[in-house]
């Protein structure tokens, strides 16, 4: 069957994003691709490219230049060969489209293009892609492959290309962190069970020298962290947007960390305490990276929910509030549509302002939100949020929900990080900086949020504020039931 087509990859990937040159590019990546499937030499020989000009050969031969070619064929030749490479050249667009043609019809294949990675960039490139695509149908019988994302196939059936072509769409679930990691254990573990020459060869090629044995620890190492755990390998999808390249940079930022002491990991293969359960460590490795802190500014994955503009001051818990409705909302959609799990930024202000929370704050805390990833604009293009945008949580930010109410590292290292401006908590905050005491630091931290909070926000009591209150509530229960205080 294989032998039947011309599969043509175009690869996105290295490309660099410019939207007004994605044509031309691509353009040029199948001009090349498919002179190396189609023709028999590479680089085609001028046998070759006679096959593709065929018909324009006939058409100059015994028309317009039919004097040259019956006075001299080899010049004709010469001038025949000047003309197709000027139309390579200066026509790529028309070349490719003859490529098409002659596979199609003459060698009677089916061409198969693939325009890979394209559901990375942005909806302007993954339109004109998928366009490009089905202009080339007209070429012969053409099968075309353009992977994009759900919220792009939605908004071109509803105005746009997948309306005017005929198409057939297959939705592919990302897989899980899990599954994307096994699969590269595997493939590590496979080099090193090769004879031993063969696979320091395959890794000294790559600029290092290891050996095997280190490898074969490396491996078992990263199964330990990230394969044993179902919890770790989905925390760093939902914080990644399941994107396999962030994800990938999440396990990395772990594995990194000296949180996780490889030592003992290994250790922990021949009968040590196993690391994989300790989630705090994980966290701690996560949150902190490199570093001996949390700081948002190097980390790009890991946000502070309980951060407040020091030039205008929100209440601490709003960014928590709003996450907490948009996954309200998330859950109580009836429909997988799109368009009903986002809310407009408009409705969230007239929530906010009966809380006495004005306009302005709710859209400064939603943008930081939208730079952060923690959710999304019904514009994927939007630079910004405005008050006519719609907006819905995303993984990211469900993931954060859970982090605030469920890890007590999380709180931990955001009281650490977080300026306050009340000095009896700062000083109980500093003064508790220690591993044993950091639970003092916590709930002194958390007593100050609320407190701030009570004060910047009001919560009616109408049933519309129900699920304010309701988030504000599980804040309180991170407290002790009655008030802790540190030792002296």
């Amino acid at each position: 069957m294989r032998e039947k087509c011309v599969v043509a990859r175009v690869d996105l990937e290295k490309y660099h994003g410019d939207t007004n040159m994605i044509i031309g590019w691509a353009i040029d990546q199948l001009r090349a691709v498919l002179e190396a499937k189609i023709c028999s030499h590479d680089p085609p020989s001028y046998d070759d490219l006679m096959g593709v000009f065929f018909n324009e050969y006939k058409r100059l031969s015994e028309g317009s230049q039919q004097h040259l070619y019956m006075k001299d064929k080899e010049e004709f030749k010469i001038f025949f060969g000047n003309h197709m490479e000027e139309r390579r050249e200066k026509h790529p667009d028309e070349y490719v489209r003859r490529l098409l043609e002659r596979a199609s019809y003459g060698l009677e294949k089916l061409p198969c293009l693939i325009f890979d990675n394209t559901d990375q960039f942005a909806p302007a490139i993954q339109d004109t892609v998928y366009q490009l695509a089905h202009s080339y149908e007209s070429a012969g019988v053409v099968f075309n492959l353009v992977p994009i994302t759900d919220r792009t196939v939605w908004r071109l059936s509803k105005d746009g290309a997948l309306q005017s072509y005929s198409s057939r769409s297959f939705y592919l679930p990302v897989p899980e962190a899990k599954e994307i990691i096994a699969k590269r254990v595997e493939f590590l573990k496979a080099k090193v069970n090769k004879p031993v020459e063969a696979a320091k060869s395959y890794f000294s090629r790559l600029g290092f020298q290891v050996q095997i044995n280190d490898l074969a620890m490396l491996a078992e190492a990263v199964g330990k962290v990230f394969l044993e755990s179902d919890y770790v390998s989905s925390l760093l999808g939902r914080l990644g947007n399941f994107n396999i390249r962030v994800m990938l940079r999440l396990a990395e930022r772990i594995f990194l960390s000296p949180e996780i002491k490889i030592d003992e990991i290994i250790k922990s293969k021949f009968g040590g305490e196993s690391v994989t359960a300790d989630r705090q460590r994980t966290h701690r490795a996560l949150l902190k990276g490199e570093y001996d802190r949390f700081s948002e500014d190097e980390n790009e994955f890991v946000s502070n929910l309980f951060y407040t503009n020091p030039m205008r001051p929100e209440p601490p818990l709003l960014a928590f509030y709003l996450l907490w409705i948009l996954r309200q909302r998330l859950n109580s959609v009836r429909d997988d549509g799109v368009e009903s799990k986002h809310w407009h930024a408009s409705e969230l202000c007239a929530l906010f302002e009966g809380c006495g929370v004005a306009d302005e704050l709710v859209m400064q805390v939603l943008n930081r939100l939208y730079e952060r990833r923690l959710i999304e604009a019904w514009d994927p293009n939007a630079k910004n949020i405005g008050v006519g945008d719609r907006v819905a949580i995303k993984d990211s930010g469900l993931a954060h929900i859970d982090l605030a109410l469920s890890s007590t590292t999380y709180v931990e290292q955001m009281a650490l990080t977080t300026g306050v401006n009340e000095l009896f908590t700062r000083n109980e905050i500093r003064r508790n900086n220690y591993p044993r005491k950091l639970e003092y630091s916590r709930h002194a931290f958390v007593r100050y949020l609320l407190k701030i909070d009570a004060g910047r926000l009001t919560i009616p009591t109408n049933a519309m504020y129900k699920q304010i209150g309701l988030a504000r509530r599980q804040i309180e229960l991170l407290t002790p039931s009655k008030r802790t205080s540190a030792p002296q």
